[in-house]
């Protein structure tokens, strides 16, 4: 009960303030409102579990507004509407209560809705198209149509293929470098006699000359003496 008087109450804001908004424009005898969806864009997501549909608008509005409008959006496949089993439509709806952009004589109002749509509701998407449309439900009329096909992303396909494990079993050889054996010749012992000879003592006989005595003279010749050796 209480978010049903909530809502109420932002309904009636809502109706207050568009009314503010018409009372702003000017007043011209005989001026029709025209309602105009300048801006469309679909986008449909593929999830694990379903899809997402995501819709961006803009709606213009020139002249007076009606009190209460509408924005609603729905699915349509070869121009059939989506329904869920028990025949219901699938769609998103906001009401247009709160203007994005005020010029002198028009209302813009732009925004997103969302709709999560289970697994089996899309069969293709080749002819899919996203109805956008402004409703006045107080009077149960239509004020604006669009249609647009919706940009698909699609998740990315992964193809998993199991293969057998191979254990393939390779005996392991460690070759190892043959032994060098550098055989050494036995070292070769040379033994020298050393016999030490010594010379013979050589005798050498030397003959004894006995000289005869010698007799000086002398005889004094001037200042000097002169010495005459005489042998006898």
């Amino acid at each position: 009960m209480q978010k049903f008087a909530q809502m109420r109450m932002q309904t009636r804001v809502a109706i207050v303030a568009l009314a503010l908004a018409a009372a702003a424009l000017p007043a011209v005898a005989g001026h029709k409102t025209e309602v105009d969806i300048e801006s469309l864009r679909p986008e449909l997501f593929e999830q694990p579990d379903g899809w997402l549909l995501s819709v961006r608008y803009e709606v213009e509005i020139e002249g007076p507004p009606p009190p209460e409008m509408v924005f609603v959006a729905h699915l349509t496949d070869c121009g059939q509407v989506l329904a869920d089993p028990d025949g219901r439509p699938f769609e998103a709806a906001v009401r247009l209560d709160q203007p994005s952009e005020l010029d002198d004589d028009e209302i813009e109002f732009s925004g997103c809705v969302k709709l999560e749509l289970p697994a089996g509701a899309i069969a293709g998407t080749r002819e899919l198209r996203v109805v956008g449309k402004v409703l006045d439900p107080r009077a149960d009329r239509l004020l604006a149509l669009a249609s647009k096909s919706p940009k698909v992303h699609y998740l990315p396909r992964y193809t998993v293929v199991e293969q057998p494990v191979v254990i393939e079993e390779r005996p392991v050889v460690i070759e190892r470098p043959p032994v060098v054996v550098v055989e050494r010749p036995a070292p070769i012992v040379v033994e020298r006699h050393v016999v030490l000879s010594r010379p013979p003592v050589v005798v050498v006989e030397r003959p004894y000359i006995v000289r005869p005595p010698i007799v000086q003279h002398g005889t004094v010749i001037g200042h000097r003496r002169v010495v005459v050796r005489t042998r006898h």
